[in-house]
């Protein structure tokens, strides 16, 4: 019974020990080989155990424990390639190649592992100089001393020059060998280094990782693979700016070193640089032209910056390449949303799910494209799928958050961006939405103290800046809007509760009033709304408390300014993000041309709304210019377009970018539009207009 439990204790440990050596614990390995030894010492174990030392670079240990193998089994070429490379290690070139030397010798008529015996040829043959050390199976003999008629008389006070040299040559040859052999075990032991720290990356390890590639950069300061992999870890520690700088070094000690220009893309698409990401990203790609790796790299920054086209582009290519990636499957669903290709979007993440059901990624990507085309439904289903495969998925619970609040449900949106940020207290956009749902539904005390936690939170990209910006912003109008319509309200209520009173003290003196009496005293102000104002910035909203001073025996009353003041100020406040303005409060020069802007086109991204109209209002747009031979550019100047060579351009243009190159600046043209009940009436012009920004185009129609 004893023996079984060993045997079962013995095997438990041996399985312990595989899982050891694959998640590279060889701290661990060491501990359970210290176990096994002290119950059975094996050669195997021994050789295993200074295997493990020396991915530690316990050098000193590797050797004792070779030479403690060497005793029980001498003729094993794996101790002696052990031993040799500790050697090496430690500087000790020489003894390391005598090492060899001595199990080359030693083996050559036993039974032996061929490979290890052809790896141990191959480390002497790579440690020689001019002189053969190994020929014809045989070991060269170092060669021996002179003998003594070949040396001086011993009265000689120096011995002859040509003995000398003679005496010289084999120390020269042997320090040659050493100096060889020291260089290629000093590769070998980079090569491990670097291993480890790689290692040492791909476990999550960073600060061990960032120790030894600086070992090695002190030893090799232009080494590009070090300078890679601490660039990494930094990469990984969100430390970009040290990242990029260590990328940069890289490039520098070996311009054709394509994991360099790509690792640098990465780190600079993390910023936010996108423009300077692609540039390093495609030339990564000019040394590894088929890499669905940097294909996808470089299509996620195309898609981030809004450059759907090209984003489509780089992750159909990269799925060709790569029919198993998942990640590029679904980020070309969202892009192909965005330029109006439905269909192919969701095949294309359809093909991402089919892939990896449990891919939650891929499901908060389709439930964009759905709320992209106001699916709302589709959408929530998919977000809780995305949910039951892992309920700590703080993006899911943003996308919920954002979709209710678009939906109006603010109490919805609170709950869900509060379940996400008990996961991740700091999560940047969760604490803006759940700060503008609280603006939302009038709890400023919650919303500016979400507000506050954005404004001082650390930031590492461009969008979170602008949300910080925006943050910021809101703020300051949840306090400043919350105290100005307290202040109305109240003001409004002391001065109705004033001339209730008056009223009162009034009837108790001289009975009551008609009903009819009053109605004919009320002052009727409320002639149309808003929009038909015709008064200045300066007198528009007057102040209700002007209606105080009047006599006790009048009705207060409210203009219809007053009136809508309290319902537009109440507007900013519900929707923190929905600019609201009075028109005749602007000024007179933006007043004639402000509209009702209808954008079907905003960069690549085909607005699901409107951009059905987009082909009719194309073709009238080109057909105005042909039949003008003008259009009005920014600074409403006439732009001449009678040019034949431009007229061909137009009548050919298939899209904003074409029809844009026609011109080469912003501009705009108008077209009447007729009433169809009375005709011959022109009720309204219509502007439809082309700019661009960078290479985004945007193509609107607005309503004058």
């Amino acid at each position: 019974m004893a023996v079984t439990t060993s045997s079962a204790s013995a095997q438990s440990e041996r399985q312990a020990l595989v899982k050891a050596c694959v998640s590279r614990d060889w701290s661990k390995a060491i501990r359970i080989l210290n176990s096994l030894l002290s119950q059975a010492c094996t050669v195997q174990d021994i050789c295993n155990r200074a295997f493990c030392y020396s991915k530690l670079e316990l050098h000193k240990h590797v050797i004792k424990d070779c030479e403690k193998a060497l005793e029980l089994d001498p003729y094993n070429i794996q101790i002696y390639i052990l031993k040799g490379h500790a050697l090496a290690a430690l500087g000790k070139g020489y003894d390391a190649l005598q090492t060899w030397k001595q199990a080359y010798a030693s083996v050559l008529d036993q039974s032996v592992d061929l490979k290890q015996l052809l790896e141990l040829q191959d480390l002497l043959a790579n440690s020689k100089d001019d002189s053969s050390v190994v020929s014809d199976g045989q070991i060269a003999e170092s060669p021996k001393d002179p003998p003594s008629s070949m040396t001086s008389s011993s009265n000689s006070t120096c011995k002859s020059p040509v003995k000398t040299v003679e005496r010289e040559k084999p120390l020269q040859r042997e320090n040659a060998v050493a100096s060889q052999l020291t260089q290629k075990t000093r590769s070998i032991s980079l090569d491990l280094r670097l291993s480890r720290g790689i290692a040492q990356v791909n476990d999550g390890n960073y600060d061990q990782a960032i120790a030894i590639f600086n070992q090695i950069l002190r030893d090799n300061p232009s080494s590009s693979e070090a300078l890679i992999g601490r660039g990494t870890a930094y990469a990984f520690q969100r430390k970009l700016d040290i990242a990029i700088a260590d990328f940069s070094k890289a490039i520098l000690s070996n311009p054709t070193t394509g994991e360099a220009w790509k690792r640098r893309g990465q780190a600079r698409a993390a910023l936010g640089e996108s423009l300077e990401a692609v540039k390093d990203l495609t030339k990564a790609l000019e040394f590894d032209p088929n890499s669905s790796d940097i294909l996808h790299e470089r299509g996620m920054v195309f898609f981030k910056s809004k450059d759907y086209i090209d984003a489509v582009a780089d992750l159909d290519t990269c799925v060709r390449l790569d029919k198993d990636n998942k990640s590029a499957y679904s980020y070309m669903g969202l892009a192909l949303v965005s330029v109006g290709e439905y269909k192919r979007a969701f095949e294309a993440h359809e093909k991402a799910l089919q892939l990896d059901p449990n891919f939650k990624e891929g499901w908060c990507h389709m439930a964009q494209s759905y709320q992209e085309l106001a699916e709302a439904e589709k959408a929530v289903e998919c977000l809780q799928r995305a949910l039951s495969i892992d309920r700590r998925f703080v993006n899911a619970y943003r996308l919920l958050g954002l979709l209710k609040h678009g939906l109006g449900d603010h109490k919805g949106a609170i709950r869900e961006l509060s379940a996400g940020l008990e996961f991740d207290k700091l999560n940047l956009e969760c604490l803006y939405l759940r700060a503008s749902s609280h603006h939302a539904i009038g709890e400023y005390a919650n919303a500016m103290k979400d507000y506050d936690a954005v404004v001082n939170m650390d930031i590492d990209s461009q969008e979170k800046f602008v949300l910080q910006c925006l943050a910021f912003y809101q703020h300051r109008m949840a306090g400043l809007a919350a105290i100005e319509v307290a202040q109305k309200v109240s003001s409004t209520w002391q001065a109705l509760r004033k001339t209730l009173i008056s009223r009162s003290k009034s009837e108790a003196k001289g009975g009551k009033r008609s009903k009819k009496k009053e109605r004919n005293n009320v002052i009727s102000e409320n002639r149309g709304g808003v929009c038909c104002s015709t008064s200045s910035s300066s007198d528009t909203s007057s102040s209700c408390n002007c209606h105080e001073e009047k006599s006790s025996s009048e009705r207060f009353t409210l203009s219809w300014e007053d009136v809508y003041a309290i319902a537009v100020k109440w507007r900013q406040v519900s929707e923190p993000c929905d600019p609201v303005v009075w028109v005749n409060k602007l000024s007179e020069e933006f007043n004639t041309g402000f509209g009702s802007h209808t954008p079907m086109i905003l960069g690549q991204a085909k607005i699901v709304r409107y951009h059905p109209n987009f082909d009719r209002a194309f073709a009238i747009t080109k057909n105005l210019m042909l039949e003008r031979k003008e259009v009005y550019n920014a600074a409403n100047n006439l732009v001449d377009l009678s040019n034949p060579a431009k007229l061909e351009a137009i009548e050919a243009a298939r899209s904003c970018c074409d029809l844009f190159g026609t011109v080469n600046e912003d501009f705009w043209i108008v077209t009447p539009c007729y009433s169809t009940a009375f005709e011959g009436n022109r009720s309204m012009d219509w502007v439809s207009s082309s700019s661009e920004s960078g290479l985004r185009y945007k193509f609107l129609l607005s309503l004058l």
